[in-house]
């Protein structure tokens, strides 16, 4: 598990291999940079129609230690993952920036992992 948890780390913080900079705003306005794993997705599939539709999907895949050596709060007083409402931002391989809220928080506390759900930030 060590070494999956420093894998994990060394996959989704290395902005010079895999990783992507992302920028996580908090409620203060105050912003930090870590590496992680961006994707967003414009088609989803609907298991009860069995089609496809057109629908945006957006995540991010992090390291908590990452985040937490970037200077991230990453965790509330009851030391559980407190995420929500900070706005993140990146560019795409095209070089075009999107803004992001993380609306839903989930940790893999056995690998150091968290993945951020995302909705469109709306000013």
């Amino acid at each position: 598990m060590d070494q999956a948890r420093d894998l994990i780390q060394q996959i989704t913080t290395n902005t010079d291999e895999f990783a992507t900079p992302i920028t996580f705003t908090d409620k203060l306005g105050t912003g930090r940079v870590c590496g992680g794993i961006a994707i967003k997705h414009n088609l989803t599939f609907d298991p009860f129609t069995n089609t496809y539709t057109s629908s945006k999907t957006t995540r991010l895949s992090m390291s908590e230690p990452g985040m937490v050596a970037a200077g991230i709060a990453v965790r509330n007083a009851a030391n559980e993952v407190a995420m929500i409402g900070y706005k993140v931002s990146w560019k795409d391989v095209m070089g075009i920036s999107w803004d992001y809220v993380v609306k839903k928080n989930f940790a893999g506390e056995t690998t150091g992992s968290i993945v951020l759900l995302l909705e469109d930030f709306k000013q």
